[in-house]
């Protein structure tokens, strides 16, 4: 049995929410082949399924979420996050998919309020 501190806590719920992550990036675009044309409404899309999917867990967190898509094969991309946050509370959780044509790399951060 969880604990009211539990509803505070990212780590506790990380799989639930990579699993939340994986359903969406996958619904989304599991059927697409990359068109540039198409990227940002799929981002769009996954990021709004995620917050929706999210809210209704009710846990003690405000979330951002984060979403790239692009073409697979040779293009390169370099990211970088820095968060200042609570490591005990506060957490992210990412999803990366693939497919013949087409590069996801899906994150999600928790902070807890």
């Amino acid at each position: 049995m969880s604990s009211p501190n539990d509803l505070k806590i990212f780590q506790t719920h990380s799989e639930t929410i990579k699993g939340i992550i994986k359903e969406c990036v996958e619904s989304t675009l599991q059927n697409e082949v990359y068109n540039h044309l198409k990227a940002s409404r799929w981002t769009c899309i996954i990021v709004e399924k995620i917050l929706e999917k999210l809210s209704k867990l009710n846990l003690s967190f405000k979330y951002v979420v984060n979403c790239i898509v692009m073409e697979s094969g040779c293009t390169g991309m370099h990211s970088t996050t820095s968060c200042y946050w609570d490591p005990q509370t506060d957490g992210s959780a990412t999803y990366e998919w693939s497919s013949k044509t087409l590069y996801s790399y899906t994150t999600v951060y928790g902070i807890a309020i």
